[in-house]
């Protein structure tokens, strides 16, 4: 039997672990590959009432911290696309060239949003023709 990949469940800042979980079972190796904590009906109350919070202290960041953010997220996406893609196809049955491509391909969305919190302006960019 393969590792199974446990997935705690954020809330308002917490990484929460106890409580109920679904299993996932992988298409090719039918079995558990991975199980996540779901959320109860607390913890919907508890993350909107942090993000409401949040928002206000979010809304003061400068464009470029906001950048750097992004920016960070992108690296860390890259940094460990090796293990989501391995996840991706464990979980969905994915080949990993794909699943690689799909943490690319996050990287890039993260990477496009940096660069447009570094802007300063109102302009739509156009999402037809990345990836």
């Amino acid at each position: 039997m393969n590792t199974i990949h446990e997935a705690g469940c954020l809330v308002a800042g917490e990484w929460l672990t106890g409580g109920e979980h679904v299993d996932r079972m992988g298409p090719y190796l039918r079995e558990t590959v991975s199980r996540a904590r779901t959320a109860q009906p607390g913890d919907i109350t508890a993350a909107r009432t942090f993000a409401g919070q949040a928002a206000k202290q979010i809304a003061r960041l400068a464009p470029a911290t906001r950048a750097d953010i992004l920016e960070r997220a992108a690296a860390s996406a890259i940094a460990q696309a090796d293990q989501l893609a391995g996840l991706l196809a464990v979980e969905l049955g994915k080949p990993l060239k794909d699943g690689r491509g799909e943490i690319a391909r996050v990287a890039d969305t993260l990477s496009v949003a940096a660069a447009e919190a570094r802007m300063i302006g109102g302009e739509v960019l156009p999402v037809a023709g990345w990836g």
